[in-house]
């Protein structure tokens, strides 16, 4: 009917659609048709107006910032060229006032391709340079999984960086262009084009080559990544299946399937499939599967169309650890989702016979029962409605680690053999979210919640340890505080008398591995006193060497400070001051994220600053110390 050849689309179920809808007209129909009135059936969109008076293709992205834009790549801009092997016709994007550009200039634009399309950009420029980009620069910014939820992969002002070309995991790019107040130069020109692959999401779909069913491009190269639910699997059923088999090993045209989102993910079935037989149907044993179609520039065919279905899949289960694949990750179903009510899932995991097993707990940690929990550390509470426990063996009777509940997340948990049990189970009817650990094969460090004190030792200690040691500890403060590591004993051997040496040698950095040296101990002799970072976290490394005179290693306390800098602030008011102020403050790096009610903006007003001064270098100042205001929550945040 007339009316189904205008409609945009036809949803239910539970999947969000994945692709945004844009009208041909100015007036759009939302109806909702709910049989079982009684079932809560519930949705909500935003929508926006788009100004088609500008540019075809670009279009402004907010009113209130005239250098917001947004790029939208049709058909049109996806045509390739079997002669040049390159793309027929671009949309050429240039920085405003090419050649040349203003001062002070914060643009940016958000590219879009179609629909199980990615954006190909070709990028060249004359900036200002700088080894670091911090005067003028070009952002490239990929949409993460398909959306508009950045990642910043290229930043770029320098002419050695060029040639550069990007291509999208997606259908979602973003480009920023920064300049400040000084010099300025050409500016850029980006050449953007659509591309095959993208990113797909639901329960269900179909992936084609290009063209099909005519016969696909020459040299061309197509990424698709499937992602369902957590805990699900992916099922692939081919319909069609004809890649030119120009060798036995696939070495012109051929598709390859990956269990996993990488290009070191394992193969699915053969791995690299091309000929003129259809694949038996394959099965994922995670919720992620890549696939990547190539073709040469010698002959060509109809090529495939593959259907995908999300499948359920049990949680629990057994996995053994090996040298090979010294590292497995267990979650709650649906994470980072609630599960369903009433679960319970059992997972046993086992080492070579002469290992342990550490367990940690990363990302967001949420097993929150019906009742509040009012205790800091949810090994005390109750925990018994909801829960994730942790057992020292492989069955439900080893003796516990640990039983945790509520949003701290857990220390790593060690076993003492070559087994660990983990069990997770909730009985309420409206779970949170739930866990996510990894388990490795056991040598020592881990990552540590300063919440209350605690203790780190070298492993084995007091006995001497092992020459072929490497141990990587994190301490996590809560935002806000910094941690304090005393040294309750240090013998280690080290083959220098300055810790020039890398084996043998106990060594404390702030926030991670690059960041700044705290201390670097190496000998019995010294004495050493309380070490403080700046900011929340401690990185803590012990790497082990010739132990001849049967040194013992390191043990050591950590705490969290008692004086906050920076957190979370929610209120409509408030005052912020560096730590100690008035009186001189110390080394500290301190982040505050400040929150105001919706539709309301932040006020800045600043009283006081009396800093460190600056220094000059390649002609400009540079502040030692100082206060970076975003604009947004995130670092990446503009």
């Amino acid at each position: 009917s007339p009316e189904d050849n205008r409609k945009l689309g036809t949803f239910c179920g539970y999947q969000l659609p994945t692709e945004p809808l844009v009208s041909s007209e100015q007036t759009v129909t939302a109806r909702l048709h709910a049989v079982h009135q009684h079932e809560g059936s519930r949705f909500r969109f935003r929508y926006e107006a788009v100004d088609t008076r500008g540019t075809p293709g670009q279009t402004h992205l907010d009113a209130s910032n005239t250098c917001s834009f947004r790029v939208t790549l049709n058909d049109s801009y996806s045509h390739f060229d079997p002669g040049s092997y390159g793309f027929q016709e671009y949309f050429v994007l240039h920085n405003p006032g090419h050649p040349g550009y203003a001062n002070n200039l914060n643009c940016e634009w958000i590219i879009q391709a179609s629909p199980h399309q990615r954006v190909y950009m070709s990028l060249t420029f004359e900036l200002e340079e700088s080894s670091s980009c911090i005067y003028d620069r070009l952002e490239v910014y990929d949409g993460v999984e398909g959306q508009m939820n950045w990642n910043l992969t290229h930043t770029l002002c320098r002419r050695n960086q060029m040639p550069v070309t990007v291509k999208s995991s997606g259908m979602f790019l973003r480009l920023r262009f920064v300049t400040d107040s000084t010099v300025t130069s050409d500016g850029f020109t980006a050449k953007l084009a659509s591309t095959c692959g993208g990113y797909l999401r639901g329960a269900e779909g179909f992936i084609t080559t290009p063209n099909y069913p005519e016969n696909y491009r020459f040299n061309q190269e197509c990424l698709w990544i499937i992602k369902v639910g957590i805990g699900r699997t992916i099922r692939l059923e081919f319909d069609d299946f004809k890649v030119v088999n120009t060798t036995p090993s696939c070495s012109g045209d051929y598709l390859t399937i990956q269990n996993g989102a990488h290009p070191t993910s394992p193969y699915l079935g053969p791995g690299m499939f091309c000929g003129q037989n259809i694949p038996q149907n394959l099965e994922s044993s995670s919720n992620v599967v890549r696939l990547f179609f190539s073709s040469d520039f010698i002959n060509a065919d109809k090529g495939f169309k593959l259907r995908y279905y999300e499948q359920a899949s049990a949680c629990g289960g057994s996995h053994h650890l090996t040298t090979d694949m010294p590292t497995v990750t267990i979650q709650s179903p649906n994470f980072p989702n609630p599960p369903s009510h009433n679960t319970e899932c059992s997972w046993t995991i086992l080492a070579p016979q002469d290992k342990a097993i550490s367990l940690h707990f990363v990302g967001a940690f949420d097993i929150t029962p019906d009742f509040p929990i009012f205790s800091d550390d949810s090994a005390t509470s109750n925990c018994s409605q909801a829960f994730v426990e942790v057992r020292d063996g492989g069955t439900i009777l080893s003796p516990q680690l640990g039983k945790f509940c509520g949003t701290h997340t857990p220390n790593t948990q060690h076993s003492t053999g070559n087994a660990i049990y983990v069990r997770y189970y909730n009985n309420i009817q409206s779970p949170h979210l739930g866990f996510k650990a990894e388990a490795t094969i056991d040598r020592c460090g881990g990552t540590y919640n300063a919440w209350e004190d605690g203790i780190i030792t070298s492993p084995g200690f007091p006995t001497p340890y092992s020459a072929d040691i490497n141990c990587t500890w994190k301490v996590k403060a809560p935002m806000g505080h910094y941690v304090t590591l005393q040294f309750l004993e240090v013998d280690i051997c080290s083959a220098s008398v300055n810790c020039t040496n890398l084996r043998g040698r106990l060594q404390i950095r702030d926030q991670n591995a690059t960041g700044e040296v705290l201390g670097t101990l190496c000998s019995s002799r010294e004495e050493v006193g309380p070490i403080n970072t700046y900011s929340n976290i401690a990185y803590i490394t012990f790497t082990g060497g010739p132990n001849l005179a049967r040194c013992k290693g390191f043990r050591l306390m950590f705490n969290k400070s008692l004086e906050e800098c920076g957190g979370d602030l929610v209120s409509h008011e408030g005052e912020i001051t560096s730590p100690g102020y008035p009186l001189g403050y110390s080394s500290r790096i301190c982040n505050w994220v400040i929150t105001v009610p919706p539709g309301k903006r932040v006020r800045l007003q600043i009283i006081d600053i009396d800093l460190y001064g600056g220094e000059i270098h390649e002609g400009r100042i540079i502040c030692r110390d100082n206060i970076m205001l975003k604009n947004g929550p995130l670092r990446q945040s503009p």
